[in-house]
């Protein structure tokens, strides 16, 4: 098994430490100290945090790119489930940039306007997939342009929002949780037959 580089050390290290305190409270030298090294040699790699925020916003673009897109799938609902789970995965690895979002942007605002057209994408995509539902007759007849946007915006909010939710929560859900809430935000758009077919589904995830 390869070793990590210093430098994808320092990176693993800083996702979980911002996660865990957040960026504010935690500082280069906070990282160096927990992996053994010497801030200078922290800096040789990455001058300043700013650097290792940017690198690891990179990387949660990278991994929601490798992940499939639902524009690339069969309309079913374990691929949909699967998608679901798979961006929520991602999020939960990267949440410092949702749930420390506002410190971020003031230190980055160009990292804000990236975020803005990621979940700008995710709503193209979802507006996408209804109607491609409608066309194959899964959809209600009766849903209008008007609601297919508004249940796009209903996921982009519950996306964008989940991770405050769940620290709030009383109880510890789970990402499969939130994925099953946001996969149910779909039932009442589907026509009775698909709706049973979903329920189904939900039974055995």
């Amino acid at each position: 098994m390869n070793q990590l580089s210093t430098k994808e050390k320092i990176i693993a290290q800083s996702l979980l430490m911002f996660n865990q305190k957040g960026v504010e409270n935690i500082t280069t030298r906070h990282i160096a100290k927990e992996l053994g090294i010497s801030q200078g040699n922290l800096h040789y790699h990455y001058p300043n945090k700013n650097e290792i925020l940017e690198l690891l916003f990179s990387n949660m673009i990278e991994a929601f790119k490798k992940a499939e897109s639902l524009k690339s799938r069969a309309l079913s609902p374990e691929n949909i489930f699967y998608s679901m789970r798979s961006n929520f995965k991602i999020m939960h690895d990267y949440r410092v940039f949702f749930q420390q979002n506002t410190v971020i942007w003031r230190r980055l605002p160009a990292l804000k306007t990236k975020l803005q057209a990621l979940l700008n994408q995710k709503k193209e995509e979802i507006i996408l997939l209804v109607n491609a539902y409608k066309r194959e007759g899964k959809f209600r007849t009766d849903i209008s342009d008007t609601q297919i946007e508004f249940l796009a915006d209903q996921f982009i909010f519950t996306i964008a929002t989940w991770l405050c939710a769940k620290d709030y929560s009383l109880e510890d859900h789970s990402i499969d949780y939130y994925s099953k809430f946001l996969f149910r935000i779909w039932m009442p758009y589907l026509q009775q037959n698909e709706m049973e077919k979903w329920e189904g589904y939900l039974k055995l995830a």
